[in-house]
């Protein structure tokens, strides 16, 4: 009489096809038979059919059957469970591609709290501008007035007073035009486009260019000839360019950040 496990090997064979996942379906049968474990045997290997060569699943279960110490046979069934590992690995798929897309909108989420947070920042900076400028203004008021009374009054002969009056009022139109490029900053004035030569604005920005790049970029400045004239802010255009300047600054190797 051939070992029980053997039998069940042919039966499993000859039912299911040759096995994939053991060298034999006794891999798994062994302790069913062996009188020293008696133990049941719960198993699932792969096959090939010997006809149409398909791939199937087979789960096996059983127990060996002793007469004394001897194992006369293997009870036990077998049974197809493909459509069963098809649902299990469609459902690993989705599990997966569940994971994934979670952790894309989990990546999202954090881009958009940050791009919120900057936002806010930026808020509360262009707020603290603002302020700062209003009260700036207020300030240059108290001065610029008095020039003006000033220099009405002076003497004409006196060309020395006039010209320290000049130059008070002169360093005044730039501390206005300042307090009006934070007011656009922090975006509390109004826009008031007009036609303006964009040549003159830059040429009138090169100290200011100059100032915020720093001593380690030297600026040229090439203007256009024969340039349209542009309808813009002169204020808003002004920070356009200044931020553009400072950016290609940013974006040069051994200057930027």
């Amino acid at each position: 009489m051939r070992p029980a496990r053997s039998v069940l090997a042919s039966r499993c064979r000859a039912a299911h096809g040759s096995p994939l996942s053991f060298s034999s379906p006794s891999f798994a049968t062994s302790p069913a038979a062996d009188p020293d474990e008696r133990a049941l045997y719960d198993v699932e290997y792969r096959t090939v059919g010997k006809e149409d060569r398909v791939i199937r699943w087979v789960a096996a279960k059983g127990r060996g059957v002793f007469e004394g110490d001897r194992c006369v046979r293997v009870v036990g069934v077998a049974i197809d469970i493909t459509a069963k590992k098809d649902i299990e690995t469609q459902l690993l798929q989705l599990n997966n591609q569940l994971e994934s897309r979670v952790q894309e909108e989990v990546a999202e989420r954090a881009k958009m709290e940050d791009a919120l947070r900057q936002s806010q920042k930026m808020e509360a900076v262009g707020q603290l501008t603002g302020g700062i400028a209003h009260d700036f203004n207020n300030m240059l008021a108290a001065i610029i007035g008095p020039l003006d009374l000033l220099s009405d009054r002076i003497n004409p002969d006196d060309a020395r007073a006039k010209r320290y009056v000049d130059m008070a009022m002169e360093a005044s139109r730039r501390a206005a035009q300042l307090t009006q490029r934070l007011l656009a900053f922090s975006r509390q004035q109004p826009l008031r486009p007009e036609s303006l030569d964009a040549n003159k604005l830059v040429a009138g920005m090169s100290d200011l260019i100059s100032h915020a790049l720093g001593s380690s970029v030297q600026l040229e400045t090439v203007l256009s000839g024969g340039l349209w004239r542009t309808k813009a802010d002169p204020n808003q255009l002004e920070n356009v360019i200044l931020n553009l300047a400072v950016n290609a600054r940013d974006a040069m190797p051994g200057v930027g950040a």
